[in-house]
């Protein structure tokens, strides 16, 4: 399917105000629905790094783009340089609230909101490779801008944390953990966290990062290298909990967001594990034996009838994946309601570091 537009060196964010806010290396820009840009603030970088965030190549090799992101009550929040940078849009204040204690921070935040038996907040779960499945940590945002530790994974329970999904049909959170043996896991979290259940785990089937709640369950994709990759529906009846097949899918499922007739899937490409040969990983081009083809798509996924359409290929372009990380596509942290989707590719051979937009109420 042919794109409506394009942003070079533009990464999208999340919507605020019927706006899309964006990342053009440091600055946050806003972009309305005629694609005019209005620049909000700059996050600080050094002169070096203004030279380095010239060169695609440069910036993903040191990491230096701005990361997760989302905005909560009139607040956006920013992971760059392992740290969180808070903008208080109405004051026009920017500050740095927290450093990352390993990792450079969430896959996602997770927005509390109008669940019953929880209290509003903002929370994310840690997030780095932990090898040795050291304590991990959620943290919550607390009203002082200071962000408190509400629950720890102990030692030995995982790797790190995926995503954390609200469930309003069930009023409980569901905790999304990789990456491997029994850390591959889907936790139910009740009542602000006094109840804590792992229901599925020790299987690659049961390793996420996004998934979407439905009366049924869970729909959810599979996120490893080791296997088949496949978008899934953890059948929730009671206390039984079946995971079944819904499609086969071409590679790792890391990012996902939900539009107002689809759920919208993009697979990764990337290397097999190599626990023991780290310098390896770090040269290493060729894909994992989950990756069928070398290449990210877009899949879209119908709400009503589960079926499945691949609108988009690309792909991935000769450096290693160690070096200078792998092949992604990757979504806004939330959506307005319509069929307007935006999409950000790293390691693509073609579109590296822009912004594609798809205008999906056309034919398909």
């Amino acid at each position: 399917m042919k794109f409506n537009n394009l942003f070079k060196r533009i990464k999208p964010h999340f919507f605020y105000n019927d706006k899309i806010i964006c990342s053009s290396n440091n600055q946050i820009i806003e972009i309305d629905e005629n694609y005019n840009k209005r620049y909000i603030v700059k996050l600080n970088i050094s002169f070096l790094e203004k030279i380095i965030f010239k060169s695609n190549y440069l910036s993903r090799l040191l990491r230096l783009g701005i990361r997760s992101s989302i905005h909560f009550k009139d607040i956006f929040f920013f992971s760059f340089k392992k740290k969180i940078y808070s903008y208080d849009v109405k004051n026009n204040i920017l500050s740095v609230e927290h450093k990352f204690r390993r990792g450079r921070g969430p896959l996602s935040y997770t927005c509390l909101e109008n669940i019953d038996n929880f209290d509003d907040g903002l929370i994310f779960g840690e997030y780095f490779g932990n090898n040795s499945r050291d304590e991990v940590h959620i943290y919550k945002r607390k009203k002082n801008s200071e962000w408190e530790i509400i629950y720890t994974f102990k030692k030995g329970s995982i790797n790190h944390i995926h995503s954390i999904v609200v469930d309003k049909i069930r009023n409980c959170l569901w905790i999304l953990a990789g990456d491997f043996d029994h850390s591959s896991s889907i936790w139910k979290v009740e009542k602000n966290f006094k109840t804590i259940q792992r229901v599925a785990y020790g299987k690659q089937i049961y390793r996420s990062c996004f998934a979407y709640p439905t009366k049924e369950g869970l729909i959810y994709a599979t996120d490893t290298q080791l296997e088949t990759n496949s978008i899934r529906l953890l059948k929730i009846d009671g206390k039984d909990i079946k995971s079944e097949e819904i499609h086969k899918i071409n590679g790792t499922c890391i990012y996902g967001c939900e539009l107002k007739d689809y759920l919208v899937f993009s697979t990764s490409t990337e290397p097999t594990h190599h626990a023991t040969n780290k310098l390896y990983l770090y040269f290493d081009n060729r894909p994992g034996i989950g990756i069928l083809k070398n290449r990210s798509e877009i899949l879209l996924f119908n709400k009503k009838d589960y079926s499945l359409k691949n609108i988009s290929s690309f792909d991935k372009d000769f450096l290693p994946y160690g070096l200078f990380g792998l092949g992604t596509i990757m979504f806004p942290s939330d959506s307005k309601n319509n069929n307007t989707l935006y999409a950000f590719l790293s390691g693509s051979k073609n579109y590296d570091q822009d912004t594609i937009i798809y205008n999906l109420d056309s034919p398909i």
